[in-house]
């Protein structure tokens, strides 16, 4: 459970602060253990079909699951460091023969 802490600001405002010690972080960030994240520039293409190329050229490298957000940031969930640091140095690897995926690993704490 992650705990948040109110300070009070001292001039009897009901607004403030609130810290997030640095350990409940490191506890929420867990579950993003593995986790690139991805974007393609200037390029729609559907979300099945990222996910079936994806899955083909990473297939014997680990990947578990990936999702798409809201703004178009794909994330890769792999179910090793190994497996993620392979396809990281690999970045930007090129989708459908021509289109750049460009990485980047997200680090929380």
């Amino acid at each position: 459970m992650l705990e948040v802490k109110y300070i009070p600001s001292g001039d009897g405002r009901e607004e403030g602060p609130a810290v997030i010690p640095i350990e409940n972080l490191k506890v929420a960030s867990l579950p993003y253990a593995n986790t690139l994240y991805g974007y393609l520039i200037d390029k729609k293409v559907a979300f099945p079909a990222i996910q079936k190329e994806v899955k083909r050229l990473w297939k014997n490298i680990g990947l578990e699951d990936m999702f798409m957000n809201s703004n178009g940031f794909i994330f890769f969930k792999f179910s090793s460091e190994q497996g993620m640091q392979a396809v990281l140095d690999g970045s930007p690897c090129l989708i459908f023969n021509n289109i750049p995926l460009f990485l980047d690993r997200k680090r929380v704490v």
